[in-house]
């Protein structure tokens, strides 16, 4: 519970104010106080709802766009050049959950794109100006926060393999890595066991880069102003090697195996 004299921001007809909680009590009634917050939250559900309403975007489409993209663009498509078609089709899995297989192979495809799209420009840039200096910056904390996103990917797919009926809960969690490091500890599936044998070198990484640019001062403003490719530069490029390893250790596994579901 706040204390009254707890001040906080509050939209009173049209204007922002900072006010006390005694005083947004005795000045408006909290029925007028959300129909104003919720104005434009209201655009935003039916802009949402709009967009939700929309024939999801397939398979054969995502793997013709990341292809043509990675042309365009000159991404090294030996770096990782999956087909999520084919990947999907040999994945025995429920009907019903199907989708979310789907979903996560798409989101794990196009952030792995992305993440090579960033890497190469990163690649490209030796420019020493400041503009340059920035864009690095850029690119580098795009990658981080890509790297991340791809692991979150392939811990929700190792617990589609092992156990479908916790995804929801496991990616409800605060905190997604713990709850898998905990609950998947004993993984049957060897997939979702060697998502979880490698969770290590995903607790370095967030040690090293994640969590000092998402929740600290981060430090990757100063290496990639001070250096071109250096030392700091190529330990993060390990880590995109690594899980550029890990990703083609799985697809092998899933091309050599039948049945990953029982």
């Amino acid at each position: 519970m706040l204390p009254s004299s707890y001040q906080i921001p509050a939209l009173i007809n049209g204007k922002c104010c900072i006010i006390s909680k005694s005083e947004l009590r005795e000045s408006c009634s909290e029925n007028a106080i959300f129909q104003e917050l919720m104005k434009d939250a209201h655009l935003e559900i039916k802009i949402r709802k709009e967009i939700e309403e929309k024939k999801p975007i397939t398979l054969p489409e995502i793997n013709a766009l990341c292809d043509d993209f990675a042309h365009d663009e000159k991404i090294p498509m030996a770096l990782i050049d999956f087909n999520i078609i084919d990947l999907d089709s040999r994945i025995k899995i429920s009907e019903n959950i199907r989708h979310k297989l789907q979903r996560i192979l798409i989101d794990i495809k196009t952030n792995w794109f992305a993440l090579d799209y960033d890497l190469t420009r990163l690649a490209y840039n030796s420019d020493e100006s400041a503009a340059s200096r920035f864009k690095r910056y850029m690119h580098i904390s795009n990658a981080i926060v890509r790297i991340r996103t791809i692991w979150e990917k392939l811990i929700a797919f190792g617990v589609l393999l092992e156990r479908p009926g916790e995804i929801d809960n496991i990616l409800s969690a605060r905190k997604v890595k713990s709850a898998f490091k905990k609950r998947f500890k004993n993984a049957q599936n060897p997939i979702t066991k060697k998502i979880w044998d490698h969770l290590h070198v995903l607790d370095i990484f967030d040690s090293r880069f994640r969590t000092p640019e998402l929740h600290k001062t981060g430090r990757a403003i100063s290496w990639a102003s001070e250096e071109k490719l250096g030392e700091e530069t190529n330990r993060f490029l390990a880590f995109r090697n690594d899980l550029n390893r890990l990703l083609r250790d799985i697809i092998i596994q899933i091309v050599n195996k039948d049945e990953l579901l029982k």
